[in-house]
């Protein structure tokens, strides 16, 4: 999780971590230059990105993660703008999901994880087939 609001980030990484129906492990970042290092140092099948970080912010943020990451990780925003056009542009740009901050709850949240990490799974499975 790259977040910036800590008291956020340890609450979301607990109620999933308290997940008893899927194993959770979350670390998260408090910076996106934190997180792009994280990236290079470990595998993360998703990440969890909030637009709005102290070194970047909107759909600037989105890129450099997906050009870091690998292509195999899922990346699911997590913001607090409701944009419909910023959702729109985060999906065009390889986001698979755009949560709302304050408009999702901890089912919603694994459910959109779940599902963002097996579309990424057959996104990368069509492309080597394609290739």
């Amino acid at each position: 999780m790259i977040e910036d609001d800590p008291a956020l980030a340890d609450m979301t990484c607990s109620l999933l971590a308290a997940r008893k129906d899927r194993h959770f492990i979350c670390s998260s970042a408090a910076t996106l230059a934190d997180g792009l290092n994280r990236l290079d140092e470990q595998f993360f099948q998703l990440v969890l990105l909030d637009l709005t970080l102290p070194d970047s912010q909107g759909l600037a943020t989105l890129q450099q993660v997906i050009r870091r990451a690998p292509p195999e990780t899922a990346v699911v925003i997590f913001t607090g703008y409701d944009d419909e056009a910023l959702a729109t542009g985060a999906l065009q740009c390889g986001a698979q999901e755009y949560l709302v901050k304050g408009r999702s709850d901890i089912n919603l949240l694994v459910r959109t994880i779940r599902c963002a990490i097996e579309r990424k799974l057959i996104e990368v499975e069509i492309k080597k087939t394609r290739y």
